[in-house]
This record gives C-alpha cells, structure tokens and sequence, in this order.
C-alpha cells in the first residue's frame, strides 16, 4: 500500500490509497488517480462533465437604421367599415373569363376574387364586415355589390392600379379598413407601365412604421391561368373563343392561336401576419380545387419585418487547432451551473441556427457585489459567421459569489434566402406568359431589415460560488 498526495490544477489536495501488489492493482490505482483530478473525460463526483457544447434560446428583432420599430400605439382601434376588393377591369382582364359559349363555366379568376373577399371577410369582420367591391380601369368606382364577371365588366381604357393603392392606404389611416385585395395582372398602364407603377405607389407606406412593426402585411399570389384574349379594335379573331393579346407597353396586338397561359395575381394588403398567410392560403386552396391544370406562386413579402425565434449553439475546446481539441478546464453539472477547475483558457465558439452572422457583441458578467474584476474574463475574439470568444478560467478559479455571463449588444447580419423565386415568371423583353419586371417588383416589395438585435433567454454562462 503507498499514499500518494495530489496539489495543483485539479483542486485542493486530496489523499489517495492504491495497491500495487499486482497488475489488477496497478490498473486501479491508474483509474482512482484519473477520477480524483476530475480531468478525464468521465463525470465528477457531483456529476459534472467537461463542457463541449451547450445551446441558449435567443430572439432576433429587427433593426432599420440601428433601431428596432416602435410597437403601434395602443390606441382604440375603431371597428373597420368595410373590407376593400379591387377588381382590374382594364379590358385585356377579360381574357381570363370563360368562352362566351360557356360564359359561367370554370373561371379561375372568379374563384380568386371570390374566395379572397369571402376570407378576409371571416378573418377581418367574422362575416359581420361589408365587402366594399370596386373597379379600377381608367378610373377608380364602386361597384353594386360582388360583381357578375362578364366580359362588358371589363371596359377600362386604361390600368390605373396607382389608384386602387392610393384609395387603400388612406383607408388604412383613417382606421376605415383594415385589410383589403386586388386582383390583377400588374400591368399598369400611365407614366409608368407594368407592375413598377404598384410598388412606387406602395414605397413610402412600406418604409413606414406601419409596416416595419409587422402591423401590416402584403401577401402576394400568382396563378398561370387559362387566356384567352380580347377582342380590341384590330383583333382580327381566329375563332370565336379566341381573341388577341395586347401589349401594354408597344401598343401591338397580337391575335392568338390558342389558349396560352398568363398569371394574374392576388395582392392581399392587411394588418396581421396570421391573417394575411391564412387568405394568401386559402385563396391556393380555393382555386386548386377547380381541378384545372394550374401553377401557382404565393408569398408573403414582407415576413422579414417579423423577428423570430432562433438558438444560439457553442461548443467548447482549447484554444488552437480548428476547435478540434477537447477541454477539461470548464465543467458543467446536471442543472447547467458551470464551475472552472483550471486555469486554462476555454474557446467557446457559437452560431445561430437561422442564418445570421454577427456584426457586433460584448460581454458584461453580472453578480452580487461587484464585478469589475472579471472584465477580463471573457473576449470576443472573431466575428462573422461565428461569434468566437475566450474564457480566462484562471479569473474564475476561487469565485466567492455566483456571476452570471450575459452577450450584450449583440448584432447579427442576415443573407435572406427567399422561398419563392419569380425569375421564372418574369421578363425583360416582352415574352407571352411571363409578366414585365415581375421579378423587380418583387424585391421592391420584400422589406429587408438592415440587420437583427439578438437577445438570449437565459445568460451564456451561469457559475456558481466554489
């Protein structure tokens, strides 16, 4: 039998009995030596191990101009008027109507229309709210009730959109109404042709508190529906069924050899993301069950106003060597309470689950009485994709009081990767099927936060007194 004395690292020190009579003894005297440091890889007396990687929920808020939008104020919200559908009725609309030898057979843009006043209605007035129908052509007028879609509906000379927007975004201010549609192909017509004349109509409110404190939303969807054209003076019909198509922008009208495919569009403009995703989706739903062959696009644009949950994730190691080399100076018990055991210095690496590097953060540590000595403990080393900081476990050897270790001012930058992609549908050069700068219109309309406040739920680190 001997005693053996151990100091150093691994605490204070502790007495150790061992046979070594045999090699069994040997092998034992090996492994109560390794469990008495508490520096191998299995647990300690108290059941705490060395810490490798460990997670903390977190919030990201978005930030516009370093700033996150103040709430809405809570004033009385006065219960809307109306529920406002807008109904293109510019001429080449038409096209989307059945033949005129089945004029109320199965029409796409019908059942849009239809559907998507019937949803705002249960989710905006509890079908309590009058549906306020208007057309807008050269002109902006109201309509007696849900319309009949019949081809003399559509009599506009022109697509003036910026009107409907117009209309709308002054309702919204004067609390007259809460959510409202338009349906549509976006080809306005003015000083501006195509759908760029909608989302300058739309800039300013998008850029507005009303918008960037997720109180408003914009859902969009597309269906390539059946067409079949008009007939404008100079259509020279092929068919009965058949009509023209009308560009917009030259002014050519081009008389057609068959249906061909060509997206209109549902613009839902309203308060509450819940509401806006629930119509964007039911409207899909609704005109899928037609049964006809269809494809269809829908997003809401201005989701990124939202923050969102996310997690940050770190793992530890010894400094150097990629983060391949494991600790075994900080140890974590079953609760979470962290304890160093040597002094050595701890690299802790963290990212977040959603994409979002880091521009900016610090540490401060929080306790009874004062920490001032403990500034140094703990240094952001890197930034980026990562947030990379080091733990000084020589400061936090003899810890009379239990501190806290909090990531404050933490910022974070986002790549948004978006869902939906709309190239597909969009062109530059006229192309029948596809819609002019569709693709441009979209990313107008897709609010981007300049970057995100990241706050964890509980402290990155929690040490008790020892």
């Amino acid at each position: 039998m001997m005693v053996i004395w151990r100091f150093g690292n691994c605490g204070a020190p502790v007495a150790r009995i061992a046979w070594q009579c045999s090699i069994a003894g040997a092998t034992m005297f090996v492994m109560v030596l390794t469990a008495a440091c508490n520096g191998g890889d299995g647990p300690g007396s108290d059941g705490s191990k060395p810490v490798k990687q460990f997670s903390r929920p977190a919030t990201a808020t978005p930030l516009w101009n370093g700033l996150s939008a103040p709430p809405m104020p809570p004033k009385p919200r006065p219960k809307p008027e109306a529920i406002d559908v807008h109904l293109d009725v510019s001429a080449p609309m038409a096209g989307f109507l059945p033949p005129a030898s089945n004029p109320q057979g199965p029409s796409v843009l019908r059942t849009a229309a239809q559907n998507v006043a019937s949803h705002l209605s249960r989710l905006y007035g509890g079908g309590n709210v009058a549906i306020r129908w208007r057309a807008v052509g050269h002109d902006l007028r109201d309509l007696e009730g849900m319309p009949r879609f019949e081809r003399s509906l559509f009599d506009g000379r022109w697509s003036r959109l910026n009107l409907s927007i117009e209309s709308i975004l002054s309702d919204f201010q004067t609390g007259h109404i809460e959510a409202a549609a338009l349906i549509t192909d976006l080809m306005a017509t003015g000083d501006i042709i195509g759908p760029l004349a909608v989302s300058n109509a739309l800039s300013d409110w998008l850029a507005s508190n009303d918008v960037r404190s997720a109180t408003f939303h914009v859902g969009l969807l597309a269906a390539r529906a059946d067409y079949r054209g008009w007939q404008p003076a100079g259509c020279s019909e092929r068919t009965s069924e058949l009509g023209c198509v009308y560009n917009e922008r030259t002014g050519v009208i081009t008389p057609l050899d068959g249906l061909v495919k060509i997206p209109f569009f549902v613009l839902v403009l309203a308060r509450d993301y819940e509401n806006v995703q629930d119509a964007i989706e039911s409207v899909r739903r609704g005109i899928e069950e037609l049964g006809q062959s269809l494809e269809i696009k829908h997003e809401i644009l201005t989701r990124s106003s939202r923050g969102f949950a996310d997690t940050m994730v770190c793992a530890a190691s010894k400094p150097g060597n990629g983060g391949n080399t494991r600790q075994y100076a900080l140890f974590a018990d079953n609760r979470g309470n962290m304890e160093c055991r040597r002094g050595e210095t701890v690299a802790l690496s963290c990212s977040l689950s959603n994409r979002l590097g880091f521009s900016s953060a610090s540490t401060t540590f929080e306790g009874d009485g004062t920490t001032a000595g403990l500034s140094s403990a703990a240094d952001v080393r890197g930034l980026g994709h990562r947030l990379d900081l080091d733990i000084d476990c020589t400061q936090l050897l003899e810890l009379a009081r239990p501190v806290k270790l909090d990531l404050t001012d933490v910022v974070g930058d986002i790549t948004h990767q978006w869902e939906v992609d709309w190239g597909d549908w969009s062109t530059e050069i006229d192309e029948l099927g596809k819609t002019l700068q569709l693709e441009g219109f979209v990313r107008e309309l897709r609010i981007v936060p300049d970057s995100y406040r990241i706050e964890l739920q509980k402290p990155l680190l929690g040490f008790a007194a020892q």
